[in-house]
């Protein structure tokens, strides 16, 4: 795995991903107060066999982090499961149950075949639509994990337009091709954290993973 080492300070929040896209200031103490629910889109294609590990392992670690910011609040902390590869699978529905998360992500089998973004962020956004225990004033995140190889064949504005416009996307890249990794970091966004736009050209990571 090439690993691509990026330093910023996240406010609440050091991440510890291969390349992780993490806009600035979306999981900081005033978003932290919102319930959080966040959908992890796994790619779960053929070209990342060799990178599936740490994908899984870069799911978890995110996992751990919004726990050390969110706190052990009963409620806080919604977590789905998508693994995306032609097609979007549900691997798991969202949950407040971290322990599930952790099993499912412990047990879970590549897919293979192509990548599509154009699936992922759309099955994102339906989980985060259809789920209400969180109430109607949450932080919604779709984080994208992925080599960045993407063969949905759509534009940047049509990717980004598959979400909400309050929907942040957060990219955590495990691939070596530099246009992939562009391609992911082109579509990431803060969501309703949009007023530290002007910080979300960079992004954040500040440790490497084994693959």
């Amino acid at each position: 795995v090439t690993k691509v080492l990026m330093a910023m300070v996240v406010v609440g929040l050091e991440s510890m991903f291969v390349a992780s896209f993490l806009p600035p200031g979306v999981v900081s103490m005033e978003n932290s107060r919102l319930p959080l629910k966040a959908v992890f889109l796994i790619d779960g294609s053929a070209s990342v066999t060799y990178q599936w590990k740490t994908e899984l392992e870069a799911t978890r670690q995110f996992v751990d982090d919004f726990e050390k910011v969110y706190g052990s609040h009963g409620g806080r902390l919604n977590f789905g499961l998508v693994q995306f590869s032609t097609k979007a699978y549900d691997e798991l529905p969202m949950t407040t149950n971290l322990d599930e998360v952790r099993k499912i992500l412990g047990s879970m089998e590549l897919k293979g075949q192509d990548t599509n973004f154009a699936e992922a962020l759309s099955a994102c956004q339906a989980l985060l639509d259809g789920y209400r225990e969180a109430g109607d004033n949450s932080f919604d995140v779709c984080v994208l994990i992925t080599d960045g190889e993407d063969r949905s064949w759509q534009t940047d504005a049509k990717l980004k337009d598959m979400v909400n416009a309050k929907t942040a996307v957060f990219g955590i890249f495990v691939g070596n091709d530099a246009l992939g990794q562009t391609k992911l970091q082109d579509i990431v966004g803060c969501g309703r954290a949009a007023k530290h736009d002007e910080e979300c050209d960079f992004f954040a990571s500040a440790a490497d993973f084994d693959a």
